[in-house]
């Protein structure tokens, strides 16, 4: 499932994790993902073992030492790959403004593979994330700055930077994206994308195989399910019902939504924690 993380848009944000850390609820953070989006930097440090992952629809493995960077408004997820150990870094683009000024809008590279080049970055992660303050992603956020302007520069020490720019596919699954965002509460069907973003509908079907590898509708009610889980937990809704929210979502009967959630989640939707 692709989708467009809109929450994850707020200015100075910051998410800073380590894998198998604790998070809430008995749970951990994990590396892998589902396919998603967002207007921010992102960086995976692998410090053990192989992990798979896709970027703009291509596949790549990294392994121990390895540093992946994912460009904004750039698709991608993680698979789930045992014995893997590493951080995930998510920055809002406000943190990298000044350093892109200095050098032309350019960025680092998707893969920084240099183990030798590397070991002092991770070195400097491993000290940064043992300092992190996570009560809030946008708390000290002038820590923030100033520690991930320290990692740039650092990379960019080691490695040539690139031009910041993005195929027209690229940009044409971004607003796709953007679109269902914006609009899965509505019965959008891919005639209605295709039209948003000026292609044909065999185009956008096209796309859609090359970067999410699954049709539209499932893609859409994988999203609902998703904004689903997400509003359930919130107080403003504690008094309405599971199937009340659920149609809000988009949802237009019991038993869709009771398929799509059990396909994204495994259980049925009265296991959610409220």
């Amino acid at each position: 499932m692709e989708y467009f993380e809109k929450i994850n848009n707020s200015d100075k944000y910051c998410y800073f994790v380590q894998a198998n850390e604790p998070s809430v609820a008995g749970q951990v953070h994990e590396i892998a993902c589902f396919p998603h989006l967002h207007n921010n930097i992102e960086f995976l440090f692998i410090t053990q073992g192989t992990q798979r992952v896709n970027v703009l629809g291509k596949h790549y493995e990294l392994t121990a030492g390895d540093i992946l960077f994912v460009n904004k408004y750039s698709s991608h997820f993680y698979d789930n790959c045992e014995g893997v150990e590493g951080y995930i870094l998510v920055l809002s683009p406000w943190y990298l403004e000044v350093f892109q000024q200095v050098y032309n809008g350019k960025v680092f590279p998707m893969m920084m593979r240099d183990k030798a080049k590397n070991a002092e970055v991770f070195g400097f992660i491993r000290e940064w994330k043992a300092n992190y303050v996570k009560d809030r992603y946008t708390e000290k956020f002038y820590d923030i700055y100033v520690m991930s302007n320290y990692l740039f520069n650092m990379l960019q020490e080691r490695y040539e930077l690139v031009e910041d720019k993005q195929t027209e596919n690229d940009k044409t699954i971004s607003r796709i994206l953007k679109f269902v965002e914006d609009k899965y509460r509505e019965e959008i069907t891919l005639k209605d994308v295709a039209k948003e973003v000026g292609y044909t509908v065999e185009y956008c079907s096209k796309i859609f195989s090359q970067y999410i590898k699954e049709n539209f509708r499932t893609y859409l009610n994988r999203v609902r399910v998703m904004k689903f889980n997400e509003l359930i937990k919130e107080e403003k809704n504690k008094d309405k019902t599971i199937l009340t929210v659920a149609f809000e979502c988009g949802f237009c009967s019991q038993a869709t939504f009771y398929r799509a959630y059990s396909k994204v989640f495994g259980a049925l939707p009265k296991e959610v924690k409220r």
